[in-house]
């Protein structure tokens, strides 16, 4: 069962990449990148894939 995460849990771990992109509390997966607004679909690898691109 997933668990829901509250504004306390914003960053669900110590990884770097929270520090440019926060999760969308509609869905654990998605990250929002703080540059530029964009949702990214599939967490955190693909929010720094992004960031790279």
């Amino acid at each position: 069962m997933p668990h829901s995460r509250n504004k306390e849990d914003a960053a669900p771990s110590d990884d770097y990449g929270w520090s440019w992109g926060e999760p969308v509390e509609s869905n654990h997966t998605n990250v929002k990148c703080r540059f530029c607004g964009r949702i990214i679909k599939g967490g955190l690898t693909w929010l720094k894939e992004h960031l790279s691109a």
